[in-house]
């Protein structure tokens, strides 16, 4: 008998195998293009992670932001950030996942 707590890497493997693809099922309707929104993703995976114990917590680590003009000359405000998603297993291991990400 294996008394040894699952990993949260093992525990993730698992929540890989229950989640599968996630559609781009909103649309942008000035630019015309499909996107995967992010109430998408949290509605298939939340449920998933709370079954498995996986707590997600992210953490912005560099932020910056720049005033710009749009295409059709309106200002604007873009904003890069870098955030490290922090993810704990049931037995207080973790795993981080660097993302950057940028908006306007």
């Amino acid at each position: 008998m294996n008394d040894q707590p699952r990993t949260i890497v093992q525990i993730l493997s698992d929540v890989m195998q229950q989640v599968q693809a996630i559609g781009k099922d909103s649309r942008n309707k000035e630019q015309n293009y499909q996107f995967r929104g992010i109430d998408a993703v949290v509605n298939a995976v939340g449920p998933v992670f709370r079954e498995f114990g996986v707590v997600p917590v992210p953490m912005v680590d560099t932020m910056s932001h720049r005033d710009v003009t749009t295409s059709k000359g309106k200002p604007s405000r873009e904003c890069t950030v870098k955030v490290i998603y922090r993810f704990y297993g049931p037995a207080g291991d973790y795993i981080d996942a660097v993302v950057p990400g940028e908006s306007m």
